[in-house]
């Protein structure tokens, strides 16, 4: 579970920095760097499938390209 919030709060971080889009150019509101990190993270779990949630706990997690995440391979941690 550690990896997986891990892998998350990498997601998060590669997101646009703060004041590069205005808040209403943000598709969705895990992008917004407004919001605190619980609700970013409460927000791009409820979008992420079952199957997404899963393949997040491997060493090697593939994209989620329909939310706009990029790989993450675990020795970038």
């Amino acid at each position: 579970m550690k990896q997986f919030i891990s892998i998350l709060a990498l997601c998060l971080s590669l997101m646009p920095a703060a004041g590069t889009l205005q808040a209403q150019d943000y598709k969705y509101p895990f992008e917004n760097p407004g919001l605190s990190i619980d609700q970013r993270v409460d927000d791009l779990v409820s979008r992420l499938t079952l199957e997404e949630k899963t393949d997040q706990l491997s060493y090697n997690s593939p994209a989620v390209e329909r939310l706009g995440c990029s790989p993450v391979a675990g020795s970038d941690f």
